[in-house]
């Protein structure tokens, strides 16, 4: 399964007292989800977003962020789930952590079980037929 993601972020009026504002900024990301087993799946997800600070003169403050996460998923049950991702900050600017781990646990009290409904008992084994030709004689 593929994911993306596009959004813009438009902050309204100074921040502190000093009239520091932020400027717009955009964030792009995608995600590849691929089931292992039933129970199992991995994923890869890439982020970039702009900088909110434009012009300071510090290429640690000004540039974007590039960071790239990969994620393993369990279910368990119908209801229960965890999620274990990693995210490297591939770009080295100061707006996002160098290395950020998460743990997702997920409770889904709406889901529908999707089991199969219980086979019944098995067939009797078919009943032999007369083999094909004319119909026996009677005995005189």
């Amino acid at each position: 399964m593929l994911y993306g993601n596009l959004n813009l972020v438009y902050p309204v009026g100074p921040l502190t007292d000093g009239d520091l504002t932020l400027n717009p900024f955009v964030g792009q990301s995608f995600a590849a989800h691929l089931a292992i087993t039933r129970h199992w799946s991995v994923f890869l997800h890439e982020a970039v977003y702009t900088s909110p600070f434009h012009g300071t003169g510090a290429a640690l403050l000004d540039g974007t962020v590039v960071e790239l996460g990969f994620g393993l998923n369990v279910a368990c049950g119908e209801r229960f789930g965890a999620q274990l991702l990693g995210i490297q900050n591939m770009s080295g600017v100061e707006q996002a952590a160098d290395f950020t781990l998460m743990l997702a646990l997920q409770w889904r009290p709406w889901a529908q079980t999707t089991d199969l409904p219980p086979v019944g008992p098995p067939l009797p084994p078919p009943t032999d037929l007369p083999p094909l030709g004319p119909p026996p004689h009677p005995p005189s």
